[in-house]
């Protein structure tokens, strides 16, 4: 049975991060192996990438070249946006951090594009020679990524009107609300009024106008042809202008004089 090599268990576990990425409480980090064995030296591969100034940090470990670039950091100074090229001997690592606020399938792309700006420079270092290959792919990468950023963009776009608009519905409904209120008060108001209406009107239907001069001839004669409106009111519980109608009414009609 074939013995397997430190960079086959590397590559094994790489393809495995890269399947089942680490997930963290806010970190994602991802790791692709890449197998290509290189045919030149470490320093070789270094001094071909120290021209690209976007590199954070460039530094040989062992037999690999380790490319990191540190794009943000946390409170702590710590990496927390990054991704890093190991140029190994048999191969190629690539890791690198997706975050909450970041876009998985557009971090991809741009992990890609720039792997392919550091290729093109090392790429002779592993056998490949990218030439006119490297402007289209560079060039394809690019359109995808500002395609995706343009998407974005609409979408935030859309968003934000969005968010204008609920809060001009939230306004309103404020706005409703209030008037809802205003009115649902003088409803209210409007119904006590209503029935303090409907307890004089009862008040007043309690007794005929034909029955109203009965009692108060009656009440007239037990009382020595005297009468107080007040007294007939509390008694009947009828106002005491009705009284002072039905008074006017026996006098109209000749029932009572009046006496000086």
């Amino acid at each position: 049975m074939a013995k397997k090599d430190k960079h086959d268990e590397k590559q094994e576990k790489a393809d495995k991060a890269h399947q089942e990425p680490k997930k963290g409480p806010s970190v994602e980090v991802v790791e692709v192996g890449i197998k290509v064995p290189r045919s030149s030296s470490a320093d070789s591969v270094k001094k071909a990438l120290s021209p690209l100034s976007f590199i954070t940090e460039l530094k040989e470990q062992g037999d690999a070249v380790i490319a990191s670039v540190v794009e943000t950091r946390d409170i702590h100074k710590n990496p927390y946006l990054f991704y890093e090229f190991a140029f190994e001997k048999q191969g190629i690592n690539v890791k690198y951090a997706i975050t909450p606020e970041v876009n998985a399938k557009q971090r991809r792309v741009d992990i890609c594009r720039n792997l392919l700006a550091m290729l093109a420079v090392t790429g002779q270092a592993y056998g490949m020679e990218f030439g006119g290959l490297y402007t289209m792919l560079q060039k394809a990468l690019e359109d995808a990524s500002s395609n995706a950023t343009q998407a974005y963009q609409q979408l935030m776009n859309k968003h934000e009107a969005l968010q204008r608009e609920n809060a001009g519905l939230g306004e309103r409904y404020k706005k409703l609300k209030e008037a809802h209120d205003e009115l649902n008060n003088s409803f209210l108001e409007l119904e006590k009024r209503g029935d303090i209406l409907a307890d004089r009107v009862r008040q007043l239907e309690g007794m005929t106008d034909i029955e109203l001069k009965e009692e108060l001839q009656r009440w007239i004669f037990e009382h020595d042809g005297a009468i107080k409106y007040s007294d007939f009111a509390k008694t009947f519980n009828i106002p005491q202008s009705r009284v002072e109608e039905g008074i006017n009414a026996l006098l109209k009609e000749g029932y009572i004089i009046r006496s000086d």
